[in-house]
């Protein structure tokens, strides 16, 4: 019972830890990892903290090895755990620029989101998704050409983002 009380304590500490101290938080996941009575429920979880910690990092090529490794441990994810995945897959393939292959992630996980029973999943997860695509559409070629263009153009703009303004401020 005391290995479980400390082995769940762990988990605590490196979740709270992903964003504060990664170098950390990968630690206490090999730890966790290395003893002989982590199940295959935990392993699951650790491997996705793993994942997570690799994309804050920036360590993408780790990050989707754990992420594509998750398949052997599908089946003892939660059905939240495995749409989270598939969004940290389009997240990274976000950050190394393969845009098409962010849209073929997203559109399956609105397939999933869709198929689900559970509105407390599908609430949460829609909320992922929806982040995720306002990020892909904010990093996505077409948008990067459209700030360069006003910062292109900031000059010959500044009479119409004045008049903006005053009708902005008069409503």
């Amino acid at each position: 019972a005391q290995n479980s009380q400390n082995k769940e304590s762990l988990t605590t500490e490196m979740e709270s830890l992903v964003f504060f101290n990664p170098s950390q938080t990968l630690k206490i996941a090999q730890y966790l990892l290395s003893k002989s009575n982590t199940t295959d429920n935990e392993k699951a979880k650790i491997n996705l903290m793993i994942a997570k910690t690799s994309f804050v990092t920036g360590d993408y090529s780790s990050a989707l090895t754990f992420l594509f490794d998750q398949k052997e441990y599908s089946s003892y994810l939660s059905e939240l755990d495995q749409i989270e995945i598939e969004i940290y897959k389009a997240k990274i393939f976000r950050k190394i620029n393969l845009f098409s292959e962010v849209n073929s992630v997203l559109n399956n996980v609105e397939n999933k989101i869709n198929n689900s029973s559970n509105k407390d999943i599908k609430l949460k997860a829609s909320t992922l998704l929806n982040i995720e695509r306002i990020s892909y559409q904010f990093d996505s070629p077409e948008a990067k050409k459209g700030i360069q263009f006003l910062k292109e153009n900031k000059a010959t703009l500044t009479p119409e983002i004045d008049l903006w303004k005053m009708i902005a401020m008069a409503n």
